[in-house]
């Protein structure tokens, strides 16, 4: 009995920490949550509950900032550059898979998913640029200057520039919206259409015709089907196995043209990142072989259904895209904290396009 009774104590002990954690981490809204999540989904006694309800308040009180973590802003600060950016087999012992929990955010991202899926970006799918710009260098191996480009347009396009906060998801209470509402009552997310999200995703519907937010087995079995016809053999998984040029530009043209008529990521057992930093050039060039394939101009739909190309095509082109149309011109509007790290943002995206003229953000807001 007294080694139960001790065995108890331990375990209430380490739900305590958990909760405050939880707190601090954004996991509850409040320590009165976390206290009555303690005593509803734990069964823990209401004297016990009642201590633990009253040490929490303390922390709430005595703690303010981790009370309300989330309306004080920060300085985005650049992470320091990965030294070593050879091959590396991923996730390590300390990064194990965990399913999401219903309170998790997750979004049309497989490889954000993933990252969080393994903690390497927080598991409830709120990220500041600095881990996520860690977690995607360290993770995939992929280049310093692209991983804060992109994370750098997310944040200015989706996520709260003031408070250095991007849900993976949609929006969420641990992100407030920007100061003064400037973009909105809320800071919707990655995973909100338009901006950042667009349609013909290799793993998710369009957002006018079905789920654009969660893994769709179907279409990515449409993808095996296709490898299976034309990918490359391998002596580890088998003939017609791995994923090469033609079956993805046969499967993109495919989702392409379904577009115009109509949780299980992790980590692959013994898989290695590149054996060496995955530039912007690389995905050019890429893009650029699959394109060739099958030459479909860049362009979107119009209210109508029409298939509108893009005019203009070139780096320059897409980078105005990225840093100029689709993020909100009230953003150079702001001053203090909310300015310098906007200003550090779209300096991000900027080192990616050097031999290009700064944009200028005139995207409209609320969007």
């Amino acid at each position: 009995m007294g080694r139960r009774r001790i065995q108890c104590s331990r375990d209430y002990e380490e739900r305590i920490q958990a909760a405050i954690r939880g707190v601090t981490e954004g996991q509850y809204k409040s320590y009165a949550e976390a206290a009555l999540d303690l005593k509803v989904n734990f069964a823990m006694p209401l004297s016990l509950s009642m201590i633990v309800s009253s040490v929490l308040l303390f922390f709430a009180i005595s703690l303010p900032t981790l009370a309300d973590p989330l309306k004080k802003g920060f300085r985005i600060v650049a992470p320091p550059r990965p030294t070593y950016t050879g091959i590396l087999q991923i996730p390590e012992p300390s990064h194990p898979f965990v399913a999401p929990g219903h309170k998790d955010l997750r979004g049309p991202c497989p490889g954000l998913n993933t990252l969080a899926n393994h903690g390497y970006i927080p598991r409830n799918g709120v990220a500041s640029f600095e881990q996520i710009v860690e977690a995607a260098t360290h993770g995939f191996n992929m280049d310093y200057d692209l991983a804060s480009g992109l994370t750098a347009f997310g944040m200015l396009a989706r996520g709260n520039s003031y408070t250095d906060q991007l849900s993976i998801g949609l929006d969420t209470p641990l992100i407030p919206p920007l100061p003064g509402e400037i973009d909105g009552s809320t800071t919707r997310g990655l995973a909100a259409h338009g901006r950042f999200e667009g349609d013909v995703s290799m793993t998710r519907q369009d957002w006018a015709i079905g789920d654009n937010i969660n893994f769709q087995p179907d279409l990515f079995a449409e993808l095996l089907d296709i490898v299976a016809q034309v990918g490359n053999d391998s002596d580890v998984t088998g003939p017609k196995s791995i994923v090469n040029v033609e079956a993805l530009s046969r499967f993109k043209l495919k989702r392409f043209m379904e577009s115009q008529t109509q949780n299980v990521e992790k980590f692959a057992p013994n898989w290695f990142r590149r054996s060496s930093p995955g530039t912007i050039d690389l995905i050019g060039n890429s893009s650029g072989q699959v394109f060739e394939m099958n030459p479909v101009r860049p362009g979107a739909n119009a209210l109508n259904g029409t298939y509108i190309i893009d005019q203009h095509i070139g780096n320059c082109a897409f980078y105005n895209n990225l840093a100029a149309d689709n993020v909100p011109g009230v953003l150079l509007n702001t001053t203090g904290v909310l300015k310098e790290n906007v200003d550090f943002l779209l300096n991000a995206i900027h080192t990616l396009f050097p031999n290009c003229p700064a944009a200028v953000p005139h995207g409209a807001a609320n969007v």
